[in-house]
């Protein structure tokens, strides 16, 4: 695996990461809470520069953001109210929900290849489609059957056998042409399989088409983390996780395979850290929204001391669970 395809894995998390604080910073200040540091990265800092109240700063491993608003923590001079705390906690997720949803629309307007369409996007040498294909060909019909994605062609070319001739009905230059092609056994690329030899073109969405289906994509990923939710809670066993080890390797692989591919990846995985950080776990965002509703509903704040020692807890079985994770990771690309 190439190190610039990691290196672009790492910068993507990044990404995500900073626009989360960014979240929680937009809406402490939005809300006139002193923000005393905005930092990129961790470690001794390379850059630091005072603007306002805040100290922005630059770390010299790169990975990571943080942000430090004092009356979250019930520090400094300012008493936040318990919905302030709630909507500063919850900014930070809504955050990560809108790149996703901005990053999944960029797909879409780009060409989603997770959804080929009936235009032909690649032929494979030597196969019967090079002979009679061209790349932006329009597949209208195969043996007399209209089709309207690419999946109905697979569906009714996987029922041939070897051998077997497909007529297609397509479109070239405004023109309909019939053609005929032959299933046969390929190989290409260190695959072998049996088909025609093309594959569908990525389906382009417009930009106010692409609007509706981002809204779609993104609330099918938060359904689908829910689901995986109730899985790990229910049945751990039966749920194989990773940790940032093994989302850094598995977002570096999609990077190189495909950048719409991998772009498609970081709006999931920016919508995934958005949805475990409403998880009402100690060290999480969730916690600090949940401890703002009752505090809002019991009109007073809960005992500093009580709150720390659980985040304390919370934040060391988190640190355990990614140590955890990251061995399995490990153990995982070292083939164990």
């Amino acid at each position: 695996m190439s190190a610039l395809y990691v290196v672009l894995a790492i910068i993507a998390l990044s990404v995500l990461m900073i626009f989360h604080e960014y979240g929680h910073y937009l809406a402490a200040k939005r809300l006139h809470y002193p923000v005393t540091a905005f930092g990129i990265g961790f470690g001794p800092n390379i850059i630091k520069k005072q603007i306002g109240e805040t100290e922005f700063r630059v770390g010299i491993l790169l990975f990571g953001a943080y942000v430090e608003v004092p009356a979250m923590d019930g520090e400094g001079n300012e008493t936040i109210k318990p919905l302030h705390k709630v909507a500063i906690a919850l900014a930070g997720p809504l955050m990560n929900f809108i790149l996703a949803f901005l990053v999944v629309f960029v797909v879409l307007v780009s060409g989603n290849p997770l959804e080929p369409s009936a235009v032909v996007g690649s032929i494979v040498p030597n196969s019967s489609a090079a002979e009679v294909l061209q790349v932006g060909d329009k597949i209208l019909q195969v043996d007399g059957k209209s089709i309207n994605s690419f999946e109905d062609f697979q569906r009714i070319v996987a029922s041939k056998k070897v051998g077997d001739e497909v007529s297609l009905v397509i479109e070239r230059d405004d023109n309909q042409l019939t053609v005929e092609v032959e299933v046969r056994e390929l190989s290409y690329e260190g695959e072998t399989f049996v088909g025609v030899g093309i594959s569908g073109a990525p389906t382009k969405y417009s930009p106010l088409a692409a609007l509706g289906k981002s809204f779609q994509e993104l609330w099918t990923m938060i359904k689908e983390l829910w689901k995986a939710l109730v899985l790990i809670i229910s049945r751990p066993k039966n749920v194989e996780v990773m940790g940032i080890i093994g989302i850094t390797a598995t977002m570096a692989s999609f990077a190189k395979a495909n950048l719409m591919l991998f772009l498609y990846l970081v709006a999931f995985i920016s919508a995934n850290l958005g949805f475990i950080n409403l998880v009402p776990f100690p060290a999480l965002d969730g916690s600090l929204i949940l401890v703002g509703l009752i505090e809002s509903a019991i009109r007073r704040p809960l005992p500093k001391s009580w709150v720390n020692t659980v985040n304390i807890i919370g934040f060391v079985c988190l640190m355990g669970l990614m140590i955890y994770v990251s061995l399995l990771d490990i153990g995982r690309l070292m083939g164990f």
